[in-house]
């Protein structure tokens, strides 16, 4: 890098550079080809914002941390080793003074978008409660709804007591067997 100019050998030395440092960070399905899809399009993010004296430099960080949430890198040492690399080799090596802003841009956007897939995770974990809550009420129901019919067509006398032997409930083929009402 010469500069604040990003050429492709620069912008593909950050990519190389990037993908090493996420490689085993977390457990993500990509292949080394992918990654290397992903840290080149990161690197080309981070390369344009430098070059222009314009750009948004937190958005471009928050756009960096969502992409790496995005693509499950989602363990510390993804971020801290994200955090590093930038600082050596954007921040440390420019005159601009809006790029030390992009590694707290980072963090904070990888943070945020971690936030979101927390609460995505405890929403469907309550929903999943909530389902199976249902599910075992309704199940309860049924049962309850078959004790009922059995205990009430039943030619067998069927009575109910309590643990102190009290009776509680009695069925009509008891009544009809006894000859008190119930």
């Amino acid at each position: 890098m010469t500069g604040t100019r990003w050429d492709a050998p620069a912008r593909d030395e950050l990519a190389r550079a990037w993908a090493e440092a996420l490689q085993g960070t977390s457990f993500v399905a990509l292949g080394r080809p992918e990654l290397r899809q992903l840290t080149r399009r990161l690197a080309d993010t981070v390369a344009a914002a430098a070059d222009d004296p314009g750009a948004d430099i937190a958005a471009t960080g928050e756009q960096i941390g969502q992409a790496l949430v995005d693509a499950h890198f989602t363990d510390s040492a993804a971020m801290d080793r994200t955090v590093a690399l930038l600082g050596r080799q954007v921040v440390g090596t420019a005159e601009d003074p809006r790029l030390p802003l992009l590694s707290g841009a980072v963090a904070a956007g990888y943070t945020r978008a971690l936030l979101g897939v927390v609460l995505s995770e405890q929403e469907q974990i309550r929903l999943a409660a909530l389902h199976a809550r249902d599910r075992a009420r309704a199940a309860l129901q049924a049962s309850e709804a078959r004790f009922r019919a059995v205990f009430t067509d039943a030619a067998v006398g069927i009575g109910i007591g309590d643990v102190a032997g009290n009776i509680i409930e009695v069925n009509p083929a008891l009544v009809d067997m006894l000859g008190y009402p119930p």
